[in-house]
């Protein structure tokens, strides 16, 4: 039983002292690496819009706002220049919007669209809708 033991022993360590002998001096092997790919960052958002009292007048970023750019969005914190898709959950519209003001400051609201915007996303009538918002840039 012993000398059983000591030759399987033994095969297991000639086994892998030949095996490491295989590979060239110099010689390097190719490690793939998988790269956990970032979590999409989205949200569901309570949205509204704004538009004529607020038209030609300077937000946040700096710039003037256009009620007719449909692009132009408001979030209290997303960094200015974030980009959006942003899906009308009501009707499967989507649009890409670029956070350039701060805002809306009404409770229970998270984001607020230009007047184009959220015709685009077809909820001008209703004056609030919900979004879901995924970010597919930051600055």
């Amino acid at each position: 039983m012993r000398v059983l033991a000591l030759l399987i022993i033994g095969f297991v360590i000639g086994l892998v002292l030949s095996a490491s002998g295989c590979i060239e001096e110099g010689t390097f092997l190719n490690v793939v690496r998988t790269q956990e790919h970032p979590r999409e960052e989205s949200f569901f958002a309570r949205a509204s819009w704004y538009g004529i009292p607020y038209h030609g007048r300077t937000m946040a970023n700096g710039r003037t706002f256009n009620m007719y750019d449909p692009q132009t969005v408001a979030h209290k914190t997303l960094p200015f220049g974030t980009r959006l898709l942003l899906t009308n959950l009501a009707n499967g519209r989507q649009i890409t919007a670029i956070v350039r003001d701060r805002g809306p400051f009404i409770e229970g609201r998270a984001l607020d669209l230009s007047m184009a915007g959220a015709e685009k996303l077809g909820f001008k009538q209703e004056g609030l809708t919900l979004l879901k918002a995924v970010v597919i840039a930051k600055p």
